[in-house]
């Protein structure tokens, strides 16, 4: 038997895009009585969306988070000579919590501390739908660890970028 007090944490972040959300479906389904959260990317939340209607028709208590930078994160940090097109890695503005509420989603732009208000409301509410909530964020406090440590990997492996594992 597996100890009630066994936490599952998806770590996407090195994997494909748009794998979180339906990560935290699955972990929803699984864990019935507790209450699970996903803390996503504008981009792979975008490129994932249909899952949201999955999320909202099953009637699941997911909390999603997201960082919207109007950017695929996972990229932009390469992009960082001024000669490089960076169109190809962001995106215009997009109102998320907009969008999840026209999925049917609890959907809450957090810009202000007063905006965590609809926060605790849904908390505190019946819970019967899933919550997005839409949070700014900004590449200019990002420390690209992943990237580093990842060169670093192979650097000490004599290994290549191409190297298949």
């Amino acid at each position: 038997m597996v100890s009630a007090s066994i936490r599952f944490r998806a770590l996407v972040a090195t994997s494909a895009p748009a794998n979180g959300l339906a990560s935290a479906i699955g972990t929803a389904l699984a864990k019935p009585d507790r209450l699970p959260d996903a803390a996503l990317g504008d981009g792979g939340f975008l490129m994932g969306i249909s899952e949201l209607e999955t999320v909202v028709r099953l009637k699941l208590p997911l909390v999603i988070v997201m960082y919207n930078d109007s950017a695929y994160g996972a990229e932009v940090h390469h992009f960082t000579d001024p000669e490089m097109d960076r169109s190809i890695v962001t995106f215009p503005e997009t109102d998320l919590a907009a969008i999840a509420r026209g999925y049917g989603a609890e959907g809450v732009a957090v810009r202000t501390s007063e905006d965590f208000n609809a926060v605790r409301n849904w908390v505190d509410g019946s819970r019967d739908r899933p919550l997005v909530i839409d949070g700014p964020f900004d590449h200019a406090h990002l420390d690209c660890r992943v990237g580093r440590t990842t060169r670093g990997r192979r650097e000490r492996s004599g290994g290549s970028r191409n190297r298949r594992m």
